[in-house]
């Protein structure tokens, strides 16, 4: 299940320039089902003792003014966000609390919900161009004389198709545990040309994070291109990373 809503708000809402926590902390307060809610937050689905958490969120789209020595940006009103997840009963009790509460809070600020628009992955699609509507990141952990370190991939980089299949499959692995998923074809290729621009470096509550926005081609399993369309590409997914939209079929 994915929905696009737009929040409006008095004249203006001021939040720090690395804001995803607080998106996080916006969809999490509103999973009324406590059992739900830290299901979803503490452990997500375990494979190979990795946590999945299986949604994933876009950035917040409308008009804004950027205050680099401040680290904040305000942003004006309304302002546009997707949420997406292969859980529908963690999507069912999202949706339903942000419809019917009068109550909505972002970083202090009162937001109302404008509109509300349920989307969806339609037709056949094997082979689909898409934007990212927040960063894709996919990473490796080192460790390096005794130290751990994480290595950041970018879309030219050889292992980076191979990290988001290997995710793809993993994620497969929870949803649907007689799919012979490990033979499923999926290949991601950068639309864009090799430019720095398209890096965003994030910080997640002390966490230095790598992504990368930009166009995509992606092809193979429509099961696979499907479960990244709602649960988002790569990782880091419920922290805001991996949501993007279909644009066209490629061909």
């Amino acid at each position: 299940m994915r929905v696009r809503f737009l929040l409006g708000f008095r004249e203006r809402m001021t939040l720090p320039i690395q804001y995803n926590h607080l998106l996080q902390a916006f969809i999490y307060t509103n999973v009324r089902d406590k059992e739900l809610q830290v299901r979803y937050h503490d452990q997500g689905f375990v494979v190979n003792g990795k946590h999945i958490k299986m949604f994933t969120f876009s950035r917040l789209f409308g008009k804004y003014e950027m205050n680099q020595s401040a680290g904040s940006i305000t942003f004006f009103p309304p302002v546009s966000m997707t949420v997406s997840s292969v859980g529908s009963d963690f999507m069912s009790e999202f949706t339903e609390e942000i419809l019917k509460s009068d109550q909505l809070y972002l970083n202090g600020t009162k937001v109302e919900i404008e509109s509300f628009d349920p989307l969806s992955f339609k037709g056949n699609k094997d082979r689909v161009q898409i934007e990212m509507l927040s960063p894709l990141t996919v990473y490796r952990t080192l460790s390096v004389d005794g130290k751990n370190s994480t290595k950041y991939f970018s879309p030219w980089d050889e292992e980076f198709e191979e990290l988001i299949r290997s995710n793809l499959i993993k994620k497969n692995s929870i949803i649907d545990k007689a799919s012979s998923s490990a033979t499923l074809d999926f290949s991601i290729k950068p639309m864009m040309e090799r430019n720095d621009k398209f890096q965003k470096i994030m910080n997640f509550k002390g966490t230095i994070i790598k992504g990368w926005l930009g166009s995509y081609l992606l092809s193979g399993s429509e099961e696979l291109i499907r479960l990244a369309y709602y649960s988002g590409l790569g990782s880091k997914n419920s922290e805001g990373f991996g949501c993007f939209r279909i644009f066209g079929t490629g061909e």
